[in-house]
């Protein structure tokens, strides 16, 4: 519904139809009407494996694995994936198998590229989605290709590629797009096998890295953010405050731009999500100004201490500051602090920024904090985030420290049951009566 996201503030649709016949023009049509920008599939209307007329399974791989693609209506690159992961032939094989129906594709991507590229609207192109390394079948030869195939049609528009969280090693995994996408998806109340990924840590965590990797081809790095709840969610999708933190940390780390993958929601989280992107297109526009030079220093401490110690923000170790912050440019002037508390409790936050006097004014809310000898403060409440206007006449590079004191009596994690089995219980079946709700109206576990 091209209304419904418009109305929700967005700039963008994301086409992810790929059985559009050949034009994927006709979707930016459309959106233009609600003053939506497009980025299309390059995919799209790319032939059905059973009509491509495919030689290479039936002369590399078992019979019933090269009937099941040929006889198979569906196209494009995931299915074909999940074929060739389930086949017992070489890496070899499958990368011949892989690359004869790219051959076979190339003349409707060419058809689609052409058009969507003289569209005012179009923004960009996606690649594949979630592609794998190059272990089971060359993926980076296709996606090079592909890469190069836009470069030769279009030449103008930018073409992203979403990995899913994690980016293989070696640099031919981002040379082949323009803008470097990762989905870091988490699982809120997840059980402790999910590790770092129960909490929005994670979204730090793979933002910062995908920073870091596209930073070396000077990439764009967008996001794209849990929307309400995905396969890893047991328990339920995310609440109000989650939604913001996520978004915040992702801004903080990196990210220059956000897509929410739509999947069914209820009303509850399609208003939580709406409220969040109210947000974010107040601070979107600070990601994408010329970067602050600044040096960001972190500490905690347990009340009732008074000594902080150190708490680097390093993800290679799981290593979170639990608030987590960074300075960005205005665009109409001036700087602001963006700040996530990450954790699950209340932590009281102290900002010292090296020059600062007067007092900050917070962009969310109808309030101001003194600034004393370079600091200032407050509570912030579990999953909350902060922008704090901090005036003009800072000096770069910025010189800030965060510090986060913990309660005496941190409450452990909300968890869930893992595979949702109660196991110490005569009914196994978590919460039998629907009447918990970490969500107002919406029983958990049964989402």
């Amino acid at each position: 519904d091209f209304k419904a996201i418009a109305d929700a503030g967005c700039n963008t649709f994301f086409q992810w139809d790929r059985y559009t016949a050949t034009n994927a023009g006709q979707h930016l049509a459309v959106a233009k009407r609600h003053g939506l920008e497009g980025v299309s599939l390059l995919e799209t209307g790319w032939p059905r494996y059973k009509d491509a007329d495919l030689k290479t399974p039936g002369q590399l791989l078992a019979p019933h694995e090269a009937a099941r693609i040929c006889a198979d209506s569906r196209m494009g690159d995931l299915q074909l994936r999940g074929h060739l992961v389930r086949s017992k032939a070489s890496a070899q094989e499958k990368a011949a198998v892989y690359a004869e129906y790219y051959g076979k594709s190339v003349s409707a991507a060419e058809r689609m590229i052409a058009s969507v590229r003289d569209n005012d609207n179009f923004l960009a192109y996606n690649s594949f989605d979630e592609p794998f390394d190059d272990s089971l079948f060359k993926t980076t030869n296709i996606l090079g290709a592909l890469f190069q195939l836009t470069r030769r049609v279009d030449g103008y528009h930018p073409v992203m590629l979403n990995y899913s969280s994690h980016i293989p090693a070696g640099d031919q995994y981002v040379t082949c797009c323009d803008i470097l996408c990762t989905d870091p998806y988490w699982v809120p109340d997840g059980d402790p096998s999910w590790g770092v990924r129960a909490t929005p840590n994670f979204v730090s965590k793979i933002v910062a890295w995908t920073d870091r990797r596209a930073a070396k081809f000077r990439k764009a790095v967008w996001t794209i953010p849990l929307g309400w709840t995905w396969g890893g969610c047991r328990k339920r999708g995310l609440n109000a405050l989650e939604q913001d933190c996520q978004c915040f940390l992702a801004i903080i780390h990196g990210s220059k731009g956000f897509f929410w993958f739509c999947y069914p929601m209820p009303e509850t989280g399609w208003n939580n999500l709406k409220a969040t992107i109210a947000k974010v297109k107040i601070i979107g526009p600070m990601a994408v100004q010329p970067k602050v030079a600044q040096r960001v220093r972190h500490s905690r401490a347990t009340e009732p201490a008074t000594m902080y110690v150190e708490a680097p923000f390093i993800p290679e170790k799981d290593a979170y500051p639990d608030v987590q912050g960074r300075v960005f440019r205005a665009p109409n002037g001036g700087f602001v602090l963006l700040a996530a508390n990450s954790q699950y409790y209340p932590v009281i936050a102290t900002f010292t920024i090296e020059g600062l006097s007067g007092k900050v004014a917070r962009i969310f809310a109808d309030a101001e904090l003194a600034v004393r000898d370079g600091v200032f403060g407050e509570t912030l409440e579990p999953f909350a985030v902060r922008a704090y206007r901090l005036g003009a006449r800072l000096q770069e590079p910025v010189v800030l420290s965060i510090a986060a004191l913990r309660p005496a009596v941190v409450p452990p994690a909300v968890t869930s049951f893992r595979h949702n089995v109660r196991t110490d219980r005569k009914n196994v079946f978590p919460n039998p009566s629907f009447e918990e709700e970490t969500i107002p109206g919406l029983a958990d576990y049964y989402m």
